[in-house]
């Protein structure tokens, strides 16, 4: 019989060397499934590598070391890309926490009357300026339906509260404030998809006083008329060119 020969330690630290090398070639990137595919191939190589060896030559590989060392480099691995992982998620949510609070800040700071409702007709969000234009706070308005924003509701356009919410793009309306003045309002009506189901956002803009503005412009302009003809004789206006 032919005693079983211990592979030198050089040769040892060769292979360990040789496989690490290979692990690390393996493992570039941050593909899990690819890393795991490269350390059981190596394991398959290496022990078929070792029985091939075994079977024409009195040797004995130990196989633990190789293994046990590809084992720890996997791990060590996926922690590290698991570790990567968390960091990138943690700094993609801080992104998005950082835009979703400027883009409240956005509309809490706006001029106009901002609010959104779902589906159900409920009013989801309610900005300070739209405290201001219809007089209700936003704890008596959220979880609402809508109509009891928009009360005595005329549309410029004609139809339902529920047309007026299906149609997109501006329109002119005429409601109720608390206190009950009846204020006349541009309505800018659209929609965005959030999950599953649809919002709709208005912004609404108080041009109350404009439109009296015009009424008291154009009212003026008939008592003129009357005027000039009531007036039996010969009358004339010039502007400031004497035209």
């Amino acid at each position: 019989d032919i005693d079983a020969a211990v592979l030198p330690p050089g040769l040892v630290g060769l292979l360990i060397l040789l496989v690490m090398t290979t692990l690390r070639l393996a493992n570039k990137g941050n593909n899990w499934r690819r890393a795991l595919i490269a350390a059981l191939s190596m394991a398959a190589a290496i022990t078929a590598a070792a029985v091939a060896v075994q079977i024409r030559y009195p040797l004995f590989i130990d196989l633990a070391p190789f293994l046990l060392l590809i084992t720890i480099d996997y791990f060590s691995r996926l922690v590290v890309r698991l570790r990567r992982q968390d960091i990138t998620l943690m700094m993609q949510s801080l992104a998005l926490r950082r835009r979703d609070m400027f883009m409240r800040l956005v509309v809490e700071n706006s001029f106009d009357a901002i609010f959104t409702i779902n589906p159900k007709g409920e009013v989801l969000t309610y900005n300070h300026a739209a405290e201001e234009v219809f007089g209700y706070t936003r704890a008596e308005v959220v979880g609402q339906n809508v109509d009891h924003l928009l009360r005595n509701l005329i549309i410029t356009d004609g139809g339902s509260l529920e047309d007026l919410m299906a149609r997109r793009g501006l329109h002119e309306i005429s409601c109720l404030r608390r206190n009950d003045e009846r204020m006349v309002l541009d309505l800018s009506i659209g929609q965005v998809q959030t999950g599953d189901e649809p919002v709709t956002i208005c912004l609404a803009r108080d041009i109350t006083d404009k439109r009296e503005a015009e009424a008291n412009a154009e009212a003026a302009r008939g008592q003129l008329a009357e005027a000039i003809e009531s007036i039996d004789a010969g009358f004339a206006l010039f502007d400031k060119n004497e035209r």
